[in-house]
């Protein structure tokens, strides 16, 4: 497994992280993190499309969560990846909840164990046909609510 971080941060931030990273290069002969900065719009597509999980270890106390929702993991959906999540309620409750692993704790030993738990040949098969089912109920929904 190789983990890709993408995203951005304060300046402080991101050079720490290199410097995590470059130790972790020092302790292992490959390449096993990569820090691979903040990707946007068709370069943040095509890199998910290389991918075949996406990690969300999102730290929130779980009574805030009912207020927000990590957009990440429908765009990992939507590409084709399976989302591996802390195991929020906004999460757990949603129509998206089967098509989620979720990790039992927000621990790297957690996220680690829910990885090496997912079956390859279920990956090669990853069904994302649930977004065009919300998009169809979406809109029949919406026909009701203006008729």
């Amino acid at each position: 497994y190789i983990i890709h971080i993408l995203g951005y941060g304060s300046e402080d931030s991101i050079i720490k992280l290199k410097e995590k990273v470059k130790e972790i290069h020092t302790d292992s002969e490959s390449c096993m993190v990569s820090y691979d900065g903040c990707k946007l719009g068709e370069e943040y597509i095509l890199f998910l499309a290389k991918c075949r999980i996406g990690i969300c270890p999102r730290i929130l106390d779980d009574s805030l969560s009912d207020y927000t929702f990590p957009s990440k993991v429908l765009a990992y959906i939507s590409n084709g990846l399976l989302p591996i999540c802390s195991p929020l309620s906004c999460i757990k409750e949603s129509k998206i909840y089967n098509h989620v692993l979720f990790a039992k704790q927000v621990t790297p030993d957690a996220f680690a164990e829910a990885i090496m738990s997912v079956d390859i040949p279920f990956l090669c098969n990853y069904d994302n046909s649930i977004l065009y089912q919300l998009n169809l109920n979406l809109i029949a929904e919406l026909r009701c609510l203006f008729n």
